[in-house]
């Protein structure tokens, strides 16, 4: 007989490896700039939203919403081709940081639905990542920042 916490731990286990396993996906078919990859991915009904530099956070929404969401995740990736990308935990799921120069310059964490990714959601704005960036005994307890994945095509 098992009790109600060990079922929820194990859920929540199962729920971080599926999580972890579309980000690995999501890691590859990114890197790799495959549009029809990152469709392939994403619900019908996906959203991406991007916060960067404190200009305000912009909601990309179409009819078609999993081919612009592709579409500018395809654009994004460009336009950090020369970042490192890496696992990481996001508010305690798994996620992606980029990294350039030694300096995370965008943290990315995911949502998903039916073992595939409703919601995209990527914080560029320096401001809110001063903590991936801090130095000193503090950063210690931070998240790690990415190690070893290249972007490249």
């Amino acid at each position: 007989m098992t009790d109600g916490l060990s079922d929820q731990r194990s859920r929540k286990r199962l729920d971080e490896r599926r999580t972890r396993d579309v980000v690995r996906a999501l890691l590859h078919v990114w890197g790799e700039a495959d549009e029809p990859g990152l469709r392939r991915l994403l619900t019908p009904r996906a959203t991406l939203v991007v916060d960067s530099d404190g200009r305000g956070t912009a909601l990309i929404r179409s009819r078609a919403r999993r081919a612009s969401v592709a579409a500018a995740l395809t654009r994004i990736a460009g336009d950090w081709s020369s970042a490192s990308w890496g696992e990481v935990g996001v508010n305690g799921q798994p996620g992606l940081a980029l990294q350039e120069d030694g300096q995370v310059i965008a943290v990315i964490s995911i949502g998903l639905r039916g073992g595939r990714i409703e919601h995209v959601w990527i914080t560029e704005d320096p401001r809110k990542l001063t903590h991936w960036n801090a130095a000193g005994p503090e950063a210690s307890s931070q998240p790690s920042p990415p190690a070893g994945h290249t972007h490249g095509r």
